[in-house]
């Protein structure tokens, strides 16, 4: 299958995964949170604590590491999974006529 991708939307897409990585605003970290405050909720459960968790998940979601350097968009950079090509399924699905 043949697609053809702007260079500028490449780049474009590139540079605003690099930005929600470095700053902890991407996909996949929020999926590793999410997982992990499904173990939280699911360990307080098994404590019989059902009845605290809206009390006790703003402290735990309070908890979480913050990002304390915020890296500016224009200087973001690609690391990683970014660099094995796989990210771009949904670019090929849209195509681009650029």
């Amino acid at each position: 299958m043949k697609f053809k991708v702007s260079s500028m939307r490449l780049a474009e897409y590139y540079q605003q995964q690099a930005y929600d990585s470095l700053n902890h605003l991407g996909k996949e970290y929020k999926e590793e949170i999410n997982q992990q405050r499904v173990a939280y909720i699911q360990s307080l459960k098994e404590q019989g604590r059902e009845k605290e968790i809206s009390k006790l998940l703003p402290a735990w979601e309070a908890k979480l590491p913050q990002s304390e350097q915020v890296v500016p968009y224009a200087v973001a950079w690609c690391e990683g999974q970014l660099f094995d090509g796989r990210d771009l399924y949904h670019l090929r699905q849209q195509g681009d006529a650029g």
